[in-house]
């Protein structure tokens, strides 16, 4: 499978190149046009999950748009004054490098969808999820993107030749061939991406009906068999001859519990009558209880983009919901807090004194790593000496993509 070649690289660039192919839309200026308020509420998908899928997409694109730019800029090299100009099989050599990269670009776009599926917790994705996710790689995924490359490539060829002070001009050649090969290509790779996407969101539809359908057949089990249970009682109660026996066991029940309880006091000297101890650890004072739940993230959502380098700051909020004051306590983070493509930050924050069912801001400032990468750190509530306060409760987390 051949796909078309992309731009060359920096210096002979077109403004255009890099910049994802968007439509207008209700969304705002250069937003995949989406239109969720034509949804009408059959969707699994918020916005935010909308704007999750939309920046991951958009990562991928834009290391795919530099793997293009690469192989156009390793294709021109070839380019060199008193040796010839082997132009078609510049192109052809540029073609087939493209096609490798197409064929990789579509098996990344295929993983990152499946791995939002599973990270934004929508393996019940309905029909109208499925027609969004396929609107959103609309944008990311255009055969007008190669076609276009071609035609900058086409340029960018006629510029370095004239360069070197030659006469030159690319329409004595025959170009014909590979540029309609380029458009084929680019428009037969483009849909087996889409196809093997859309049946992938397929099998996560079946599998939600069939699930939903084994669901409606468990219940119907269990309400027929709640009826059963409901009949047999109620032939009980209304049994004269099986209803005198309940009635005279359970006076029978109360009756030795009376004369226990009696027997109590009387050993007691009169003493006011107690109910048994059964220890401390049967019972738990809510006073001493210590919980805590996380609110929202204040800035800085989950796979956000910043920039290499970038100083942010994070804030996470979080409430009391035990009956213990929060007082000395710290947010540490787990892991090393310094080194190649990890955020810096401090080791530990405080966390601001709170009464029971207040709420905490947490903020913690981080600079960003200074190459391209996705990095996650995490962090749980300790005391002064560094003794998890809650060990088995998941820790407060913050996950970005660094990009130039």
């Amino acid at each position: 499978m051949n796909a078309p070649p992309c731009a060359e690289a920096s210096t002979t660039e077109e403004p255009d190149a890099g910049i994802p192919h968007v439509r207008g839309s209700a969304g705002g200026a250069g937003q995949p046009a989406f239109l969720p308020r034509s949804r009408e509420g059959k969707t699994m998908l918020s916005e935010e999950a909308i704007k999750t899928i939309r920046n991951a997409l958009k990562f991928k694109y834009d290391e795919h748009v530099s793997r293009l730019l690469a192989i156009s800029e390793k294709n021109l090299s070839k380019i060199v004054p008193n040796k010839g100009l082997p132009i078609i099989e510049i192109l052809e050599g540029h073609n087939a490098d493209t096609a490798k990269e197409v064929r990789r670009y579509g098996e990344v776009l295929q993983s990152e969808i499946a791995r939002m599926i599973e990270k934004l917790v929508l393996k019940d994705i309905t029909e109208e999820d499925k027609e969004i996710v396929l609107l959103l790689l609309e944008d990311y995924c255009s055969p007008d993107l190669y076609k276009k490359r071609f035609v900058s490539m086409l340029s960018s060829i006629e510029r370095k030749i004239k360069s070197y002070g030659i006469a030159f001009d690319i329409t004595n050649y025959r170009i014909g061939i590979p540029q309609s090969r380029c458009d084929v290509d680019a428009e037969n790779s483009v849909r087996k991406i889409k196809a093997i996407i859309s049946n992938e969101l397929n099998c996560h539809i079946v599998r939600n009906q069939s699930k939903s359908s084994s669901e409606i057949d468990s219940r119907s089990v269990q309400v027929t068999a709640q009826i059963s249970k409901l009949t047999a009682l109620r032939k009980i109660w209304t049994d004269p001859v099986l209803s005198k026996v309940i009635a005279t066991i359970i006076i029978a029940i109360g009756g030795l519990c009376w004369a226990w309880l009696h027997n109590k006091s009387i050993k007691n000297n009169g003493a006011t009558l107690r109910v048994p101890s059964l220890g401390n650890s049967s019972f738990t004072n809510i006073s001493s209880v210590d919980r805590s739940r996380f609110i929202r993230d204040g800035t800085f959502p989950n796979n956000e983009q910043v920039t290499v380098n970038q100083v942010f700051e994070k804030i996470w909020e979080i409430q009391n919901i035990g009956g213990v004051v929060w007082k000395n306590r710290y947010l540490q983070r787990e892991g090393v807090s310094n080194g190649a493509g990890v955020l810096k930050s401090v080791d530990r924050v405080k966390i601001p004194f709170t009464k029971p069912g207040d709420r905490a801001q947490i903020k913690v400032v981080f600079q960003a790593p200074s190459l391209p990468c996705t990095t996650t750190t995490y962090w749980k509530m300790v005391d002064e000496s560094g003794r998890y306060l809650f060990p088995n409760q998941k820790a407060l987390y913050v996950t970005v993509q660094v990009v130039y």
